[in-house]
C-alpha cells in the first residue's frame, strides 16, 4: 500500500539586505515494489476485485481505449500490477493506489519519449517521469475521457517495443 506524507520546509534567504522566507512542500512517497516474492505470480479477476476493484476497472477501460492500436492486447493480472500485455510483454501497467486512484506507467525509447510528453501536456494530463518511464495517476473516468490521447500513447509504446 502506498502512502504519501507532505512536510512543509521553510528557508530564510538574504537578498539585498532583506530577509525573505521561502516555503516548500516536500513529498515523501512510498511505492510498493512491483515484484516481491511471488509478485510475478498470476492472479485472477476475483483477486483484483477484492484487492482493488477500481484498478481492475481502470485496466479494462485502458484495454478498451487502446484496442484500435493494440488489437492483440490482453490483461496480465499479477500480484502487484495489471499489465496491458502484447506478445508476452507488458506495454503498459497499472498499480493500485489509495482513494480510488491507479498509477498507469508506460516505458518509451528515447525517440518517442518527447512525443509522449507532448501528448500528455497537450491533453492536460499530469505525469511524472522516472528515466524512460512516464507515470500518470488516473482512474476509469479519466481513462475513458482521455481514450483518444491514451490510444496515441499506446502507439508510441508500441513503436518503442518494435525498435
Amino acid at each position: 500500500m502506498g502512502c504519501q506524507r507532505s512536510d512543509p520546509e521553510a528557508r530564510t534567504h538574504h537578498i539585498h539586505g532583506k530577509k525573505i522566507l521561502h516555503f516548500s512542500k516536500i513529498l515523501d512517497a512510498y511505492e510498493e515494489p512491483e515484484d516481491d516474492g511471488d509478485g510475478g505470480q498470476e492472479h485472477d479477476e476475483n483477486y483484483w476485485r477484492e484487492r482493488s476493484a477500481w484498478t481492475l476497472e481502470a485496466a479494462k477501460a485502458l484495454l478498451e481505449a487502446t484496442r484500435s492500436t493494440l488489437p492483440a492486447a490482453t490483461l496480465n493480472l499479477r500480484k502487484y500490477h495489471i499489465g496491458i500485455e502484447v506478445n508476452g510483454n507488458n506495454y503498459m501497467w497499472l498499480n493500485k493506489r489509495a482513494s480510488g486512484r491507479t498509477l498507469l506507467s508506460c516505458r518509451f525509447t528515447e525517440p518517442h519519449l518527447p512525443a509522449a510528453i507532448a501528448l500528455l501536456e497537450e491533453a492536460g494530463l499530469a505525469y511524472t517521469k522516472k528515466g524512460q518511464t512516464l507515470r500518470i495517476s488516473t482512474d476509469k473516468t479519466a481513462i475513458t475521457s482521455q481514450a483518444h490521447t491514451l490510444a496515441k500513447i499506446a502507439e508510441l509504446v508500441k513503436k518503442s517495443w518494435e525498435e
